[in-house]
């Protein structure tokens, strides 16, 4: 049986992720592919950080 939290349906099984942009539930048939789009993002994010100068965020 679902629940819901504010609004979001959460279902057994499903994943609940955090990061600095918040959390959010995954549905762990979706996990791999949403994984791997965070993973981009985050190389992007990096990079940006880089080209600006940011270093002292790894």
């Amino acid at each position: 049986m679902a629940v819901s939290v504010c609004g979001v349906s959460v279902h057994p099984g499903d994943l609940i992720l955090g990061d600095d942009d918040g959390v959010f539930v995954v549905n762990p048939k979706q996990a791999e592919a949403i994984g791997l789009k965070a993973l981009e993002k985050q190389h992007r994010e990096a990079a940006k950080r880089k080209e600006l100068g940011y270093t002292h965020f790894g």
